[in-house]
């Protein structure tokens, strides 16, 4: 029953693949005598999508840490606190 689910998920995965692949030799095709298509986009898009990807990375990050954060250490957060 595993092995069925395993081969199941493998031959999804090659038709991805292959829809993949013929999704973009459409696309090159279809943009192949185009001159705005193939020409590069100036410096700074290329350094802004450069940042906003670096940010998006961060905040997965940052998310992902905070779960696990709270697990790893149970006793922080219990450390000398004052009254006022």
């Amino acid at each position: 029953d595993f092995s069925r689910v395993i081969n199941v998920i493998r031959i999804l995965d090659q038709q991805r693949i292959t829809e993949g692949e013929q999704r973009r030799e459409e696309m090159q095709k279809a943009v192949q005598g185009d001159t705005c298509a193939s020409a590069y986009p100036p410096a700074a898009v290329t350094e802004r999508l450069q940042q906003h990807a670096a940010h998006v990375e961060n905040q997965t990050r940052l998310r992902a840490g905070a779960d696990s954060s709270d697990k790893a250490d149970p006793g922080s957060g219990t450390g000398n606190t004052r009254d006022m």
